[in-house]
């Protein structure tokens, strides 16, 4: 038998596997890894973020000398939107934790609570506000943000995002990123949290006037002017943190008819008692 050497084919030093396939592979492994770690980490902060009370949380934010906007108007607490924040909150402060009830100069309709119960109204918001009880409402449902701890949640889940990026070296975090991420004023609560917060509205606004007419007028207000106008979306703003359409103000009803709370009564005139440029 005489041996006869073939020549190698090509394929010799051809890896067999498609590098950019293995590429995709390894980087969705690692995103769906970090995403993983990522909600173990946001459960346990909400978890324990829960069991902070709210005037630690509102002592924590005075330590932090939160900064404020520029043009920003801190009522007195013998003012009557003061006051009205004050009666609203009532029911629910066994803590004894005021609201900071604060005015800031912006072209949009708008409202949000930030960490330590510290209430920023627009002054657009207020211009526009048609009776007490719309700006109840809208008082009401911040109020439900921060009694029922989404507020303190999103800064927790940010500090711990900062944290993670300086791990990876994508970012240097210190104590004025820290400031930076809790004096986030325009937050953007998930789907269900805008849900309990305006389950808690509803209750909130039925304590004081037994009954939740008026409770729309800033939702259609906001849907009229996007039907008006598609160039100025500077109403639009609220929108973008606390989703609005038919739909939601239907859910509420629907909400409102199954808690026994009425739809009908009569609206209470307001006097908006400060200087809005």
């Amino acid at each position: 038998m005489i041996f006869q050497p073939k020549s190698p084919d090509h394929s010799v030093n051809v890896s067999s596997t498609n590098e950019f396939k293995d590429f995709i592979l390894l980087t969705l492994s690692l995103l769906a890894i970090l995403a993983g770690i990522s909600l173990l980490f946001f459960s346990l902060s909400d978890y324990f973020v829960e069991k902070i009370s709210l005037k630690t949380e509102a002592h924590l934010a005075s330590r932090l000398n939160l900064k404020s906007y520029q043009n920003t108007q801190q009522l007195s607490p013998e003012n009557n939107i003061y006051q009205l924040t004050q009666d609203l909150w009532k029911p629910y402060n066994i803590e004894k934790v005021p609201i900071e009830v604060n005015v800031v100069q912006l072209k949009s309709e708008n409202a949000f609570m930030t960490l330590g119960g510290r209430l920023l109204l627009t002054s657009e918001l207020l211009h526009h506000t048609e009776n007490e009880n719309d700006l109840a409402f809208v008082i009401c449902h911040e109020l439900g943000h921060f009694y029922l701890r989404h507020v303190i949640k999103l800064q927790s889940h940010r500090v711990l995002l900062a944290l993670g990026l300086q791990a990876i070296a994508l970012s240097n975090f210190d104590a004025e990123m820290l400031q930076g991420l809790a004096q986030l004023t325009e937050l953007s609560f998930n789907r269900s949290q805008e849900a309990a917060a305006d389950h808690f509205a509803l209750s909130c606004m039925n304590q004081k006037y037994g009954h939740i007419a008026g409770f729309d007028r800033f939702f259609r207000r906001v849907i009229n002017k996007n039907r008006q106008s598609v160039v100025n979306t500077d109403h639009l703003t609220y929108f973008s943190t606390h989703p609005g359409t038919e739909d939601r103000i239907e859910q509420m009803k629907s909400e409102a008819t199954e808690m026994g709370i009425s739809l009908e009564g009569n609206t209470t005139p307001i006097r908006i008692l400060l200087e809005i440029k």
